[in-house]
Formats: structure tokens, C-alpha cells, sequence
């Protein structure tokens, strides 16, 4: 089996950073027919925790510029948006996502109206459960996100991101607890929400993030929960734009931390391993990605590395506050 290629590539615009980052692994891209284009739309405030409109803009030309006859969605579930009872759309909009749609061959697609899911089963903290996943007939798949660090997992990167792709009712399913959303309250999503909605929130999840002990228990399952996943959501190409990415209190309330880059490759453990090194991790580190690794999911070394070298560019993340308890994954 032939490797796959992971680019690295440095410069001031998002956009043409994207696709330079592409145009390296060109030869190893097979875009055909409906291609999906999944952002990371995590939340409905922040100025670093969603994946920039000209990130997408720099797929999408690329994507013209190099496939013809290409009928290209942008497609997401914010699960912000569902957590504060409002719909992806409100995010596209706030975002200047619809702007995507005067490219001629681009439309936008809510998940909130998806009707076809599949199932896996899941670990949770006691016993197994049935998550539904969507079904979908797109062509190609492209993931485009941003490194971040996350609350439960250590880190967000492309294969995490597919997690728009679960039933918004299931995806708190992921960290072993039940579906309700309101068990989300023990994360930093919840604490970016205005105080009045916040704090009631806040107060019924620490019964259940808190005090029990539970939270430990939860980063240990969403980990195999997340390689799991992984396997059955498998995207075609990552793409990270690194211009900015988050440290600290991600998923959502972090700060953004410049790294001025762009990651691709046609192996999604390959692209997320770069992502890791930017932030000043080893992939082995990161629970997921280590058993996707064991799993031979792909390949998460640096051979195959074109463009500049990982180590003249990456910085060390300031990490989520709960990440003593979070290396304990294992």
C-alpha cells in the first residue's frame, strides 16, 4: 500500500494557504461527482472556534479549479446551535456562510433536516448503546476543521469533526451518558452562553460531571467511542486550517493562538497527527488517534511530509484546564 502525502504550508492568507496546501497532494485527491464539504460550526458565539468561510472558499476553488462537473455541499450540525434551541442555519448565517452559495456549484445544507441514519454500537459508562449516524450518498468526503483543544478528548481536529454526522439527539452518547443534552453542561460549550441560560445548566450538570466522579470515566469512553466512530465515518480528505487555532478552554471559549498554516492529506490519521505536533502534542498522546493507530485506521507519522517541516512552526498549546485528568485516558 502506497502512503499518502500530508502537506504543511505557511502564509497570510487562509484562503491561499488552503489551497496550496491542496495543490501538494493534488495527484492524491479523487474528488468526483457530490462532494460534501463539512466545517467544524462547533458554536453559535466565538471568534475561533468555527472553521472560517474562506477556509471553505479556498476547497471550493481548489476543488473548480482542478475536478470539473463537481456538485459541491457544505454541510453541518452545529450541536451549539441545537444546545441553545436554534438551528445550523442561524450559525451559516451569522458566519457569512451564504456568501458560499454564489459559486455556482455550492449549496448549503442544514443536518438538522436529515432523515436517513444508520447505527453503531457504542460504549457507554455502563453497559452499550445503539448511535445513529447518517446515511448519505455524497462521493467524496472532505473534512475541514481547526486544532483545538477539547474538554473531553484533549484535542479536535479532522476525524473528530465528522461528529456533525451523528444525530444531534445521540452525540452526548459519545461521552457515555444518556442522550439527553442537557449532560453537556459540565463542558466549556455551555459556559460561552449567556448567564441566565448558563448557570441552570451548569448547576444540573455538576451532579453529573462533578461530583460523581463521572467526568474521569467519560474521557476514557469517548476516546474508544471516537475510533469507533472514526471507522464508519471515514472522510476522504482532511483539511486543517491552522491560521488560528485554540488553546485553553476549547472546544469553544479558548483563545486563538496563531499558527498561520494549513495541513491536507488523503489520510485522515496522517493530517490530524500534524495537528497534534502544531499544538505541541505527540499523537500517541491522544487517545483516539492512538487507537485508530493500532487499528491501522492509517498513518500517523511524518513520512511522507511535503511542504515545510512540522517543527519550525508549532507551538505549545496551552491545554484545557481538566487535562491532568484527561491524560488518563487510557
Amino acid at each position: 500500500m502506497v502512503m499518502a502525502k500530508v502537506s504543511l504550508v505557511t502564509g497570510e492568507s487562509r484562503k491561499e494557504n488552503v489551497k496550496a496546501a491542496l495543490e501538494l497532494i493534488t495527484d492524491e485527491i479523487k474528488a468526483r461527482g457530490k462532494v460534501l464539504v463539512k466545517p467544524n460550526l462547533v458554536a453559535t458565539v466565538g471568534d475561533y472556534c468555527n472553521t472560517h468561510v474562506d477556509a471553505i472558499a479556498g476547497v471550493v476553488e481548489f476543488l473548480n479549479e482542478n475536478f470539473g462537473g463537481l456538485d459541491i455541499t457544505v454541510g453541518e450540525g452545529s450541536g451549539g446551535a441545537f444546545l441553545t434551541g436554534k438551528r445550523t442555519g442561524t450559525v451559516f448565517e451569522k458566519y457569512g456562510y451564504r456568501k458560499l452559495e454564489e459559486y455556482d456549484n455550492v449549496s448549503l445544507l442544514d443536518f438538522d433536516d436529515w432523515q436517513e441514519f444508520g447505527e453503531i454500537e457504542i460504549r457507554m459508562i455502563s453497559g452499550k448503546r445503539k448511535m445513529r449516524i447518517m446515511k448519505h450518498d455524497f462521493d467524496y468526503v472532505v473534512s475541514l476543521s481547526l486544532p483545538k483543544t477539547h474538554d473531553f478528548a484533549i484535542a479536535t481536529f479532522g476525524i473528530k469533526n465528522m461528529m456533525g454526522m451523528i444525530h444531534r439527539e445521540d452525540r452526548m452518547l459519545m461521552h457515555g451518558f444518556g442522550g439527553s443534552t442537557l449532560l453537556q453542561t459540565g463542558n466549556s460549550m455551555v459556559s460561552c452562553l449567556p448567564g441566565f441560560i448558563s448557570r441552570p445548566l451548569k448547576e444540573f450538570g455538576k451532579m453529573f460531571v462533578g461530583g460523581v466522579g463521572t467526568y474521569p470515566k467519560s474521557v476514557r469512553v469517548i476516546h474508544r467511542n471516537l475510533a469507533e466512530f472514526a471507522k464508519a465515518v471515514r472522510p476522504d480528505l482532511v483539511v486543517l486550517d491552522g491560521m488560528y487555532g485554540m488553546e485553553g478552554e476549547g472546544p469553544v471559549c479558548g483563545d486563538g493562538i496563531r499558527l498561520g498554516v494549513a495541513v491536507s492529506s488523503t489520510d485522515p490519521l496522517k493530517a490530524d497527527g500534524v495537528g497534534a505536533r502544531l499544538m505541541g502534542l505527540e499523537p500517541g498522546e491522544i487517545g483516539y488517534l492512538h487507537y485508530l493507530s493500532e487499528a491501522g485506521y492509517g498513518d500517523y507519522s511524518l513520512k511522507g511530509l511535503v511542504g515545510e517541516r512540522v517543527e519550525e512552526h508549532a507551538k505549545k498549546f496551552r491545554m484545557h484546564p481538566k487535562f491532568g485528568v484527561q491524560k488518563g485516558w487510557k
